[in-house]
């Protein structure tokens, strides 16, 4: 029986390690792939970008007073206006409450952010503006039984700045706080336990402190606001806020919107053609020597094309972080070329590339978020990360951007600039048209693939969504210059570009 149990035993590691060698990973140095903090899903969400009654279908409520949705937010005037919802439909114990507001003035005093209380308002929990002292954020409790411990620092944004604030409740009784994604206090006071808040008994307040509380009120114009029923970590907040930022925070000048901000001339990507100095470049560890050499193997430009030693010089690249690199293997993994089709990996190397600030990662991410491809649809964030690449010069976000503003797809609607946006793209076009990159696409294309189409969109009216192709697929070459092996390569030294 031993026997017998040792050699399923021997077996079933031995299919395990088949199976699992036959599987090509990511390449190892893919700027942390597959290592990102897990977040939940908010319990109640308020998005202000929609119409009153689609802001509040997750949890029905009124707007109080003065207060009224415009312009994307919550605006509240201080002297009785403020959000209610209905009852919760559930009961909410440990927990973690998001918010982003502009406030009016820094001298107001105890007003809510956003609090839970029971129906009574009795007992509550809230985030609180100016309550213990001036300028400064803290916990809102009844009587102030769970505030304790040394104040935050003093609040300095201007009405023009964004301030987003968050609070998480433990079982343990405790409480932090924190700001813009990082902790600005921490309470832990064991002797006033965790509230418990019951189903049907239990309401939200957005801009006021509690029911019954003295001068309750915020001023000031809240963006979103959201739950969780659990109390999220250090981590787990950074990654909301900074998701945040890509949906929210790309809109925040001083005085100003970014809008406004159209580049002068287009951005026109260079590669080097295939030369000797080029591949000693590459084998010697040059980043950027590495995706140049991947181009010109995977458009033949200057050597017969080969789209397999594309892909190795781009992996290449990509392990060292180069944007440009980890874009081209985003197309593997969604394409499924040389590597196991995966859109979910194809998406995070889009993203880090993105991050690292290269327009076409950006575009294309935005992409991905319209379609819901390996992301979830948020048509929101897709517009600020069109916008980003735009605002660089790249000429195919030109009319996504100016598609977004016109119909409405994630930001407010606002003709001015959808045409200011349609006006560049048509000013640029020939530009575009003419550059060696284009021009490239345009003599590489093949059946199956298409290349940028940045006029199009689609039949629901969504923002363009063409699948634009990164590393075409080899067409027959007439090249008569042989492709050399990666060991025939020599060695030299050049400086590294590595965006």
């Amino acid at each position: 029986m031993n026997k017998q149990k040792t050699l399923f035993i021997l077996f079933s590691w031995g299919l395990f390690l088949s199976i699992a060698q036959s599987q090509r990973p990511l390449p190892k140095d893919l700027g942390g792939v597959g290592t990102t903090v897990g977040v939940p899903e908010p319990v109640i969400k308020w998005d202000f970008n929609q119409s009153d009654h689609d802001i509040m279908k997750d949890l029905p409520g009124h707007l109080v007073g003065q207060a009224k949705i415009e312009n994307g937010k919550l605006c509240l005037t201080g002297a009785g206006s403020y959000f209610k919802s209905d009852p919760l439909p559930f009961k909410l114990k440990e927990k973690t409450m998001v918010a982003q507001v502009f406030l009016s003035a820094l001298d107001q005093r105890g007003g809510g952010l956003i609090t839970v209380e029971s129906l009574n308002g009795v007992t509550f929990d809230s985030i609180v503006f100016g309550e213990g002292k001036a300028r400064t954020w803290n916990n809102g409790s009844e009587h102030g039984v769970r505030i304790k411990g040394i104040e935050g620092a003093e609040e300095t944004a201007d009405s023009e700045t964004p301030i987003w604030m968050a609070i998480s409740y433990s079982k343990n009784g405790a409480i932090s706080l924190y700001k813009n994604g990082v902790l600005y206090r921490s309470i832990i006071n064991p002797d006033t336990p965790l509230q418990h808040y019951q189903k049907k008994k239990t309401d939200v307040l957005i801009g006021k402190r509690h029911e019954g509380g003295g001068n309750p009120y915020l001023s000031g114009k809240i963006e979103y606001a959201e739950i969780y029923d659990e109390p999220l970590g250090d981590e787990q907040i950074k990654c909301i806020y900074e998701k945040s930022r890509g949906k929210y925070g790309v809109l925040r000048q001083n005085k100003s919107t970014v809008l406004d901000q159209l580049p002068d001339k287009i951005l026109l990507i260079t590669h080097e053609s295939y030369s000797d100095s080029l591949i000693r470049s590459a084998q010697n560890g040059d980043a950027q020597a590495q995706v140049d050499l991947a181009y010109a193997y995977s458009f033949g430009k200057g050597v017969a094309k080969s789209r397999e030693q594309a892909f190795i010089w781009n992996e290449k690249a990509a392990e060292q972080g180069n944007a440009n690199a980890l874009f081209n293997m985003s197309s593997y993994y969604a394409e499924g070329f040389q590597v196991p089709k995966n859109m979910v990996k194809a998406v995070e190397l889009l993203k880090i590339s993105s991050e690292k600030g290269f327009a076409p990662a950006q575009d294309e991410l935005a992409l991905k978020l319209c379609r819901g491809e390996g992301v979830k649809e948020n048509e929101a964030e897709a517009f600020q990360w069109h916008l980003r690449a735009a605002q660089q010069g790249w000429y195919p976000a030109f009319l996504r951007v100016s598609n977004h503003l016109q119909k409405g797809l994630g930001i407010t609607k606002n003709q001015d600039y959808a045409l200011r946006w349609e006006r560049l793209a048509d000013k640029k076009k020939s530009d575009w048209e003419s550059s060696v990159l284009a021009t490239d696409w345009r003599n590489n294309s093949h059946a199956g693939t298409q290349i940028p189409n940045v006029n199009a969109s689609t039949n629901q009216g969504k923002p363009s969504i063409i699948r634009r192709r990164r590393v075409p697929v080899p067409t027959q070459s007439n090249s008569s210059q042989p492709s050399p092996k990666p060991d025939q390569i020599q060695s030299a030294t050049n400086p590294q570009q590595n965006p």
